[in-house]
């Protein structure tokens, strides 16, 4: 439909191959070409950000609490900062409670993966040696 070449009753056989009249070829036709202009004309230079929705679920915000507790938010902090990048405040008891959640958690898994007492890692077992002062 955008060539302008286009064969003579190009128009009708379209409209009958896809049981559609010629007015809505024509209408396709005209949005088509006004998105490839627009897609063709050119833009500013150099890279910049993409704009994205973001869903904000209880899960994000309890990733976004741990995440920013690692880089040294504060508990006070994390409310704010939660506020400027997803629009939603939480309480600061709220995140005291998911972080608690989170390091009982984690204290769970560490104790999990304590050695055994007869077991011996590397560095952790030390031998004593005739000089008393040296370990």
């Amino acid at each position: 439909m955008l060539a302008s070449y286009r064969p003579y009753g190009k128009v009708t056989e379209l409209a009958k191959q896809y049981q559609v009249s010629q007015q809505t070829l024509y209408v396709i036709k005209n949005k088509g070409q006004a998105i490839l202009v627009n897609g063709l004309e050119p833009g500013a230079h150099g890279s910049r950000i993409k704009e994205k929705q973001v869903r904000v679920s209880p899960a994000r915000v309890e990733r976004s609490t741990v995440i920013l507790t690692q880089h040294g938010v504060s508990q006070r902090d994390i409310p704010v900062c939660l506020e400027a990048m997803l629009e939603t405040r939480p309480s600061v008891g709220w995140v005291n409670q998911q972080l608690a959640q989170r390091e009982a958690q984690a204290a769970a898994i560490n104790e999990a993966w304590r050695a055994n007492i007869t077991e011996t890692l590397s560095g952790t077992r030390f031998t004593r040696t005739a000089n008393p002062t040296c370990w």
